[in-house]
């Protein structure tokens, strides 16, 4: 089904998982990264995101009613190249403070970035699974895809054009070193 829109929403409603087989929930830091997984059979694989979070603020984000979840993403030149980013955030922004930020870097280079976010786009909704302290899975959320992601895929296609043998180590220290991730955050929304 290369191309085409897949739809992956849960069949029957809300979908409570006690253990997460063949995802790789074990992480030492919090933050967020995608994985391809098999969370429904019939639908088979697909692109979701894992929010690890090893401190006990993850228990708290467990208990947001709603669990809403926003995205700001882009990308910044570098010296060396471009640096992609997603700033998944939840609302609400007080003061022009999200209630929880969490910033997901990515090398447009890489061929797995391409092809997640081409999947991740072409999908119905994509789902985010929750860990918090020890690996342990808190919980899983659905959300309708409306998150645009597919609007990172051309820079993607043009970094691996300009940069086939980009330096993504250096490229991520200059843009540690030179951006601001609030800043970024702050152009992202008033640019929405």
């Amino acid at each position: 089904m290369a191309g085409g829109i897949v739809n992956n929403r849960f069949r029957h409603g809300k979908t409570h998982f006690e253990t997460a087989p063949g995802i790789p929930l074990s992480s030492t830091t919090s933050g967020m990264r995608f994985e391809k997984a098999v969370l429904d059979p019939d639908t088979g694989p697909e692109t979701i995101l894992i929010l690890t979070d090893t401190t006990p603020f993850a228990h708290d984000l467990a208990c947001r009613r709603p669990f809403e979840l926003r995205l700001t993403s882009g990308a910044v030149r570098t010296s060396f190249g471009p640096v992609l980013f997603l700033f998944w955030y939840m609302p609400p922004v007080t003061n022009g403070k999200p209630f929880a930020l969490f910033e997901h870097i990515l090398n447009p280079t890489h061929t797995g970035t391409l092809a997640g976010l081409q999947q991740a786009a072409n999908q119905t909704h994509l789902h985010l699974v929750l860990v918090g302290p020890g690996s342990e899975l808190l919980d899983v959320y659905e959300f309708e895809n409306v998150f645009d992601i597919g609007n990172l895929v051309p820079i993607c296609e043009w970094a691996c054009r300009e940069y086939p043998e980009m330096d993504f180590t250096a490229a991520n220290h200059e843009y540690n070193d030179t951006y601001d991730m609030m800043e970024l955050f702050h152009e992202g929304l008033s640019g929405a």
